[in-house]
């Protein structure tokens, strides 16, 4: 009878032992561990460096629209989709979209402030310097597209065509 109730307490002990160990010593970090290790690759999640939530690209874009300049300049917003395309695969095409936070000064001259690209798979970065793709030529693959110089220099968006109060992804 001693061997069974020293036997009922010693497991017993032994179970508070693991679970405390595991679930609330250093705040889970063990079980935290263990998953990270034990995990499928399919259920390994890695953001990406610049990534940031849906939420506060709202808050950006709400906190620029409101925003005025001295001299009567207004920020605006625009949404851009454009296709990322393999060359070696004609199958694969990717829509993503391209937000841009853009300051007016008068009605002509308009220039980036802030800029974010909404991947396909729902990831949104914010780009900082420009914004460079190839545009591939959709008749031709073999050429690209290009852009002026004075698009380059001006940064210029009046092909947008979409201007936004609101996001939808």
């Amino acid at each position: 009878m001693t061997f069974f109730v020293y036997g009922i307490l010693g497991a017993w002990s032994a179970f508070a032992l693991y679970y405390y160990m595991i679930n609330v010593h250093k705040h889970a970090k063990i079980l935290d561990l263990w998953r990270r290790i034990a995990a499928p690759p399919q259920e390994f999640f890695l953001p990406h460096d610049l990534e940031m939530s849906f939420d506060d690209l709202r808050s950006v874009i709400a906190t620029n629209l409101k925003w005025r300049g001295k001299h009567g300049e207004r920020r605006r917003a625009a949404v851009s989709r454009f296709y990322e395309k393999d060359l070696h695969d004609r199958s694969f095409c990717e829509p993503n979209r391209y937000v841009a936070v853009y300051e007016v000064h008068g009605r002509i001259s308009k220039t980036i402030h802030r800029h974010f690209v909404i991947q396909a798979d729902g990831a949104i970065m914010e780009i900082f310097g420009p914004f460079e793709v190839e545009l591939i030529d959709d008749d031709d693959p073999n050429r690209l597209l290009q852009l002026s110089e004075a698009d380059k220099k001006q940064k210029t968006f009046g092909d947008m065509s979409f201007i936004i109060k609101s996001i939808e992804v």
